[in-house]
């Protein structure tokens, strides 16, 4: 049995002014296509292809000119339902786990609560026939989709906007339980980046896409995504991919955020590796694929590291976490081609034969 929600998306390097997105039914499973001149195949994960804006031009241009007039809009309901956004103010979204990491990274606030069983590892247990504990399930973030660029200068500009600025439009009470969410958004994207990492907070997939291309200095990329990880399972390593050729290889990691609209702290850190790993259960032999990146120690200490994560560590050695829940990374196209893109494959011509 193989545990996987995988759609096929295609590129081009182009730019995405020339972009045209399709969609289509195909064996009960939407499909989407980004077409482009010269194409690329890859896998694009759900939380992507779900994300994109359902706004056309047109519509884009009427909001575009109503929020230009700087106050709450008269018809909010209406914005959000065809920006496909989340405007329920009483809506309370727990922190992931890595927004918790970087809030500690932040302030050292003690309740930054760390303690996730199996979260973070070291490098060395990522070897086959190594036997792990997966971590606890992480909480979903509520789906929205992104913003037109036409529309992210008015609503989510992370550096120059205050909070009271980007509630206005809404109508938030800056203390709802949303504005909370909004406000630990911001307070991680505008953070000055550690030593050896670059990062942005995106409200756009072109801004996204953008933003992991030119760290890459590539358009041809792989998007990788974990299975749903069956929470505090036991599962044995099958096989392994390093996709960053030890770290010398660029990998951009994109975490989900709460906004009304769909954004995403991206970041890069010098020296990470990304493992592709297929994974067995030890109950009933369930193929799993996770993502992990592996991190070098960085602005702490190794005392500091075994009271925060519980995991003992040599100096120097790369503490790894998984990349589950919402959590993407970007790579470079690698000449090899990971399990999961290699069974997407097989998936999309078995659907389309069914």
């Amino acid at each position: 049995m193989v545990s996987s929600k995988l759609r096929r998306i295609s590129f081009q390097t182009a730019p995405f002014h020339a972009m045209l997105v399709m969609l289509a039914w195909a064996s009960k499973t939407w499909i989407i296509a980004i077409a482009y001149a010269d194409q690329t195949t890859f896998v694009m994960p759900s939380i992507l292809s779900s994300s994109l804006t359902p706004m056309n031009l047109s519509t884009s241009r009427k909001w575009h000119k109503e929020l230009s007039h700087g106050k709450t809009l008269e018809h909010v309901s209406l914005f959000c339902e065809e920006g496909g956004l989340i405007c329920d103010e009483n809506i309370e979204t727990p922190s992931v786990v890595l927004h918790r990491l970087s809030s500690y990274r932040l302030s050292k606030l003690k309740e930054a609560n760390l303690l996730t069983a199996g979260m973070f590892f070291k490098e060395s247990e990522i070897s086959r026939g190594n036997v792990m504990k997966l971590p606890t399930e992480e909480p979903h973030i509520p789906t929205r989709t992104f913003l037109p660029p036409i529309l992210e200068t008015l609503l989510f500009n992370s550096s120059r906007f205050l909070l009271p600025q980007l509630l206005l439009p809404f109508g938030f009470e800056v203390n709802s339980p949303l504005a909370k969410s909004m406000h630990e958004t911001l307070q991680i994207c505008r953070a000055s980046p550690m030593e050896g990492e670059t990062k942005g907070c995106m409200a756009t997939f072109e801004g996204m896409f953008d933003f992991a291309t030119s760290l890459m200095a590539s358009t041809n990329v792989t998007i990788l995504a974990s299975s749903i990880l069956p929470p505090q399972q036991l599962v044995k390593v099958v096989g392994l991919h390093e996709m960053t050729d030890e770290g010398r290889r660029v990998a951009v990691a994109c975490h989900n955020a709460m906004f009304p609209f769909q954004v995403f702290y991206c970041h890069h850190i010098k020296g990470t590796k990304v493992f592709n790993l297929t994974l067995q259960t030890t109950t009933n032999n369930d193929i799993i694929f996770a993502i992990a990146s592996c991190h070098p120690q960085l602005e702490a200490s190794l005392v500091e590291i075994k009271a925060l994560l519980h995991i003992d560590v040599e100096p120097d050695e790369l503490i790894c976490h998984w990349n589950h829940g919402d959590n993407i990374v970007w790579v470079p196209e690698s000449s090899l081609l990971s399990p999961l893109i290699t069974l997407s494959s097989q998936l999309t011509t078995t659907s389309s034969r069914s």
